[in-house]
């Protein structure tokens, strides 16, 4: 029933309050709390100003803060905005633009490591043990 009822806009007295539109989505995300434990999730849906996911790890509350990492972007600062079972509803501090929420829904993100350029090291020639006391 909540399902259905999220993929609703939300009214207030006859009247829609969502800023963006939602994109149903099933995408790996991670988020990152004052802890730094990173939780591995599932993204249920996105738009400009935030994000859905499903856990089933811990509970957060109401407020707390976070960074998110959705599918090889990020990361995206945001707070909690609402708690549902183990649904979580995400409002970004920055909002998202319309090119990268394109590239996240078509999984177009470049998530590889960038090589590292080699850097010379000097020879050791003489080296002596320390002591530690």
């Amino acid at each position: 029933m909540l399902n259905a009822a999220r993929k609703l806009p939300l009214t207030v007295f006859g009247m829609e309050t969502r800023q963006a539109p939602r994109r149903n989505v099933t995408l790996p995300g991670r988020y990152i709390t004052g802890l730094g434990l990173p939780v591995d999730v599932t993204l249920i849906d996105i738009s400009e100003g935030g994000c859905c996911f499903s856990s089933d790890e811990e509970r957060l509350r109401i407020g707390t803060p976070l960074q998110m990492y959705i599918a090889g972007s990020g990361p995206h600062r945001g707070s909690v905005r609402w708690t549902h079972g183990n649904e979580v509803g995400i409002a970004f501090l920055i909002p998202l633009d319309e090119q990268t929420l394109d590239q996240i829904q078509s999984g177009e993100i470049d998530d590889r490591p960038q090589p590292v350029a080699p850097v010379a090291l000097e020879q050791v020639t003489e080296a002596q043990p320390l002591r530690f006391c």
